[in-house]
């Protein structure tokens, strides 16, 4: 334990203060270094909220990148799907980034849902390179150390090719997790009452903000562990979440990853798509 504490001190110390990091490394970032990755323009930074509060004001230079954006009913009529691979990276060229870059992802609890997390995921999930950064605290923690808003929206003037190769396992559907049903763990990361109404079968309830602090911080991750084991989540098994359609579940997969606690993946059809499958093929 008091190893894996060291080792992430020194990843964080290496690649963020030195301005370069591990090829796909997963971690958080405190408002203190990014604001000395912006000074040396190193860095891209995607707000995960609602474009309408993104425009209401935003760290310097970001560029709003919200889950309702990027999401859609597909044709089988399962909501908040992700947008195709090939149109994801469109849009993520357009916006300047590559697969390359070096990403901070942010939002707040009351109103991104969890989208911050969802970012990492997703762009883990396109095969990116760079590394990816959550911002710990949010946009309350930027505020609070003092570093400014700005409203205006930056313009790309020099779009990319971001080249994207799926990575299929971290992510899952309906069918495999039938067929591994007994071999995972399963966490359902929405709020009681929906968990409640129904739920995958055997899935255990942890609500996503349970990784967090009162303060809006991640809790440690000796608390997450603590939190795991004591609902009975098997540390020897892979680890699935799940929400309604893959935000949420998102968010506490991307803590996972950040804490090394295993094997995880994400089901991004979440509730709908089970539902939805579950139906037809009875």
């Amino acid at each position: 334990m008091k190893s894996f504490a060291i080792l992430t001190i020194f990843l964080s110390f290496f690649g963020v203060l030195g301005g370069r990091c591990l090829s796909g490394q997963f971690a958080f970032i405190t408002p203190e270094e990014l604001q000395r990755l912006l000074k040396k323009e190193q860095v891209i930074v995607l707000d995960a909220r609602p474009e309408a509060r993104y425009l209401k004001g935003h760290i310097p230079s970001a560029l709003n990148f919200s889950w309702e954006k990027f999401t859609s009913t597909d044709s089988e009529g399962i909501k908040y799907r992700l947008r195709p691979p090939s149109e994801l990276a469109r849009a993520l060229g357009n916006m300047g980034i590559s697969e390359d870059a070096t990403i901070v992802a942010y939002g707040d609890a009351a109103s991104s849902w969890g989208g911050e997390g969802w970012i990492l995921w997703v762009l883990e999930y396109l095969g990116h390179k760079g590394c990816l950064f959550l911002l710990n605290g949010g946009l309350k923690a930027w505020v609070k150390e003092g570093f400014p808003l700005e409203a205006r929206v930056l313009k790309i003037s020099h779009p990319v090719m971001y080249h994207w190769q799926l990575r299929p396992e971290v992510n899952c559907d309906t069918q495999w997790l039938k067929k591994h049903r007994g071999e995972i763990n399963v966490i359902d990361t929405r709020s009681l009452p929906e968990y409640l109404a129904g739920h995958l079968p055997g899935a255990i309830h942890i609500h996503w903000k349970t990784f967090l602090g009162e303060d809006g911080y991640l809790k440690s991750r000796a608390e997450i562990l603590r939190i795991l084991r004591s609902k009975g989540v098997k540390p020897d098994r892979p680890t699935v979440y799940y929400c309604t359609g893959g935000v949420r579940s998102g968010f506490t997969y991307s803590i996972h990853r950040i804490y090394d606690l295993g094997p995880v993946r994400n089901f991004e059809g979440g509730m709908e798509e089970w539902l939805k499958r579950s139906k037809r093929s009875r």
